[in-house]
């Protein structure tokens, strides 16, 4: 039986991700992470404010949520890390740090999967496993897809 690319794709972005959150632990703390997973903690309290119908889009509220001055995560990176630091943070048997970092790994595993998809669907399986394989093995792409930071996303070449 031949599985699509498609089903392939998201294989590959779960194998990517299930590797990153397993070695999560490897990588030290930076120094911007404590701020960037506080801020993200404080937008998924005001998602489920928003959701619950308390009031969140008072001055005071977004002063409190949304206050940027020692932050310069946009808004949806800040919604997707505390969402899924939230959600599967909890689930998943990882450290604090490793949950802190889990919104990086996912758009990272988004990537992965997305790239094989791309370059299979234009050269064929191999081509898309080797470059589904090459950027994750890539040394500062790597070590880049475990932080809770913007530096995933902002690789010359490898925006997500």
């Amino acid at each position: 039986m031949r599985i699509s690319n498609s089903l392939a794709a998201i294989i590959f972005g779960l194998l990517a991700f299930m590797l990153l959150a397993a070695t999560g632990r490897q990588i030290g703390l930076t120094y911007d992470e404590p701020i960037y997973m506080s801020k993200s903690l404080l937008a998924y309290e005001w998602l489920a404010d928003m959701l619950s119908g308390r009031d969140a889009t008072s001055e005071a509220a977004i002063r409190r949520y949304w206050d940027a001055t020692r932050d310069q995560q946009p808004g949806s990176i800040k919604l997707l890390f505390g969402t899924v630091t939230r959600l599967l943070g909890g689930v998943l048997p990882v450290p604090v740090l490793t949950a802190g970092r889990l919104g990086t790994m996912l758009l990272s595993a988004l990537l992965v999967g997305v790239l094989y998809w791309f370059v299979a669907g234009l050269w064929g399986r191999a081509a898309g496993v080797v470059a589904a394989g090459g950027l994750l093995l890539m040394p500062r792409v790597w070590t880049h897809m475990h932080l809770a930071a913007l530096d995933a996303a902002d690789i010359p070449g490898c925006q997500i």
